[in-house]
């Protein structure tokens, strides 16, 4: 009964956090997916068994604790995707900015040289 609670109420955070807007729904969904793993091979016992069974292990309750090693990298690989694509947004965005730095500087020098020689 505890690990429901616990896996309800962590899925009630993830969901206040999506609808707040202070998580991307990328990171959300993984998440939740995730807790919902964890609860199906936490609460029915014939899951837990034939997956303990399906990856070679003899004590049946530490397929969980595999199953949530498993999810946490899948966690981290998608915060390194999402970093790695902001990164390469970033990068992006900052060539426009100096492009059109450039552009600007590149027609304002005209005029501001004029314009010191008409004086």
């Amino acid at each position: 009964m505890i690990k429901l609670i616990f896996l309800s109420v962590m899925c009630v955070i993830v969901l206040m956090l999506f609808r707040s807007g202070r998580m991307s729904l990328d990171l959300s969904g993984v998440l939740i997916a995730s807790l919902v793993a964890v609860l199906i091979v936490a609460t029915n016992d014939s899951v837990l068994i034939t997956l303990s069974h399906l990856l070679s292990i003899s004590y049946a309750p530490l397929a969980i604790v595999a199953i949530a090693i498993g999810l946490l990298l899948a966690i981290v690989i998608v915060l390194a995707v999402l970093i790695s694509d902001a990164r390469r947004r970033q990068t992006a965005l900052l060539r426009r900015m100096a492009i059109i730095e450039l552009s600007l500087n590149q027609s304002s020098c005209p005029k501001f040289f004029e314009n010191e020689n008409d004086k």
